[in-house]
């Protein structure tokens, strides 16, 4: 069987600014991405992504080195809503196709259809299908908004474990991976739940981390950080301060003393020393999100940062509760945040938003994965102006 994640084109701005230079299926929930756990439970399967917009596309697969082949596989299970698979779903799901190989079957959540089963690429062709099986599956955990991982941090940290390698359970709650270093005078409580310090992390002294908490490889958690539940960071990040129900992308770092809570962080950020976030209104009110001309109403009581990859935020900044920051924007302004800045925004002066220099900002992007010993490839290079173009 092959699997197909696909994107509902219309939906895609929902998850920004993340989706602007990423899939919805990278999106991180826990220690994995949301292609890697669909991987995990369907180990035998091709996967194949399918996406109106190839720059984005192009670019994932260059820089995960895959090749996106279809298979010679007669049947096909196609996701097209990003939710979160888990050991009971999936069962269902292949018990299911096991039992009613030869029909199109549809895959529904409090009615809501997120996945089908066709037999055959002819099937999958056809725009109607007489003969059809219906599967209702409880519970089923839709990824809507960006912000609604910050929501499974705990079970998806926890169901996360089993797919990890290289793993030994120190105690009953923590699990560590090789070669990593834990220095003295550090608190790891694990009473609530999983910590999880994947190969060749740090820990450095006086550090104190709350679960449950996924530490990726090659991070570095600074002296005295004091990282609070439900917080994942991915590989080559830098972390220190205070942090809670946070999730980083791969080597994004706030290194320094400052909050950042209740926000997910793309690849490539860096934020600066002092920076806090505020992610409760002082009232007390539901928090709205701006993306572009769309106001949307959260219903959340708490809510951070939302911010895209290669953005820049300078020393003392202060920001705004529920802000979104698109990709390579540069904040350095004094006084809180906006709510929204597009991709390729630059802030130096009191709320006048200009537009980031192309060549400006590709040297910066190179010069700080030259650093990390890497090179943006020619296919990201290619999405981003055609970011910068739109």
């Amino acid at each position: 069987m092959q699997i197909i994640l696909n994107e509902n084109t219309d939906d895609v701005k929902n998850y920004f600014p993340f989706s602007a230079t990423h899939l919805i299926w990278e999106i991180r929930c826990g220690a994995l991405r949301l292609f890697e756990k669909i991987a995990n439970y369907f180990p035998n399967c091709n996967i194949y992504y399918e996406t109106a917009d190839n720059f984005r596309l192009n670019a994932f697969l260059s820089r995960e080195l895959f090749q996106n082949i279809s298979s010679q596989e007669k049947s096909i299970l196609e996701f097209f809503i990003p939710i979160l698979i888990d050991e009971k779903i999936s069962k269902i799901m292949l018990e299911t196709i096991k039992l009613n190989k030869d029909c199109v079957i549809y895959f529904h959540s409090s009615k809501r259809k997120y996945a089908t089963y066709f037999p055959d690429v002819s099937t999958r062709k056809q725009s109607s299908h007489t003969k059809y099986k219906e599967i209702e599956i409880d519970n089923v955990k839709f990824i809507n908004y960006l912000w609604d991982v910050l929501d499974y941090q705990t079970t998806e940290i926890k169901n996360d474990l089993p797919f990890l390698k290289n793993l030994s359970q120190i105690s009953d709650n923590l699990f560590v991976g090789k070669d990593t270093k834990i220095s003295d005078n550090v608190v790891l409580d694990t009473n609530q739940g999983y910590i999880i310090i994947d190969d060749e992390a740090q820990i450095t002294p006086n550090s104190t981390i709350l679960a449950p908490c996924y530490i990726g490889k090659n991070t570095k958690i600074k002296i005295g950080a004091k990282i609070y539940e439900n917080c994942s960071f991915g590989e080559n990040c830098k972390i220190g301060g205070e942090l809670e129900n946070t999730i980083f992308h791969n080597y994004s770092n706030k290194q320094h003393d400052g909050f950042l809570g209740h926000s997910y962080i793309g690849e490539w950020v860096n934020i600066g020393a002092g920076t806090n976030n505020s992610d409760l209104k002082n009232n007390y009110s539901k928090i709205s999100v701006q993306l572009y001309d769309n106001t949307i109403h959260t219903d959340r009581l708490f809510l951070g940062l939302m911010c895209g990859d290669h953005t820049k935020i300078s020393i003392n900044s202060t920001l705004a509760t529920g802000s979104v920051f698109g990709a390579f924007s540069m904040f350095a302004q004094s006084g809180f945040s906006p709510k929204f800045l597009p991709d390729f925004s630059w802030l130096a002066s009191y709320n006048k938003i200009e537009k980031y220099d192309f060549e400006k900002a590709i040297k910066t992007a190179e010069i700080v994965l030259k650093r990390r010993n890497k090179k943006l490839t020619d296919e990201e290079k290619k999405l981003y102006l055609s970011l910068y173009e739109k």
